[in-house]
C-alpha cells in the first residue's frame, strides 16, 4: 500500500494517474482517478506552444517539423535564464531522471512517460543552458498537452506544451 499527498493548487477537475513497474513481473502497469476540487474554474489556453516561462526560466520544447501519428519523433527540452547575460540554471535530478516528460491526448484518456536519453546522473547537462533529448511515438493524431517536470534548485517546475500531432 502506498499514500501520496498532493493538494492542487485550484479548482477544477483532476485524474491522477499512476504509472509503476513491479520487479516481479516487469511489466508496466498503470492506473487513474478522478476527483474535483471545488470553486470556479480557470478558463486554460490550449493555443499551440513550444516555448513556456515561469520561474524565472525561459523553457522550449524542439519538435520536429511535422509531428506524426505513430512516427518515432526525437524531442529536444532546453532551458535557460532570461536576458542576454546567462545565468546558471540550477537543475537538479528528480525521481531518477534531470527531467520527465508526460504526454496526455485532450480528453485525457491515456498518456505516456518518458525519461530522457541522457541517464547517467553523474554528467549533468550544460549547466547555462541544459538540453535533454526525448524520444516518443504518438499513437493517434489530435492535440496533446506535454508536460515538463524538472526540479530547480529543489523546486519542482511542471511546465505545459500543447501540439498537434498530425494523421
Amino acid at each position: 500500500e502506498w499514500e501520496f499527498t498532493f493538494a492542487p493548487a485550484r479548482p477544477g477537475l483532476y485524474r491522477v494517474f499512476a504509472d509503476f513497474t513491479p520487479a516481479v513481473t516487469a511489466r508496466g502497469l498503470y492506473a487513474s482517478a478522478d476527483f474535483t476540487v471545488p470553486g470556479a474554474v480557470a478558463n486554460v489556453s490550449r493555443r499551440t506552444n513550444t516555448t513556456w516561462q515561469g520561474g524565472g526560466f525561459n523553457f522550449e520544447l524542439v519538435l520536429p517539423p511535422v509531428l506524426r501519428a505513430g512516427e518515432p519523433a526525437d524531442l529536444r527540452f532546453r532551458i535557460e535564464s532570461p536576458g542576454t547575460l546567462k545565468e546558471t540554471v540550477p537543475l537538479q535530478p528528480v525521481m531518477g531522471a534531470f527531467a520527465h516528460l508526460v504526454a496526455f491526448d485532450e480528453a485525457r484518456t491515456g498518456f505516456a512517460h518518458l525519461h530522457p536519453n541522457e541517464t547517467d546522473l553523474t554528467k549533468p547537462p550544460d549547466s547555462l543552458r541544459p538540453e535533454l533529448t526525448f524520444k516518443v511515438t504518438i499513437p493517434q493524431p489530435g492535440r496533446y498537452v506535454i508536460w515538463a517536470q524538472v526540479s530547480l534548485a529543489g523546486r519542482e517546475l511542471f511546465v505545459p506544451f500543447w501540439v498537434d500531432v498530425l494523421p
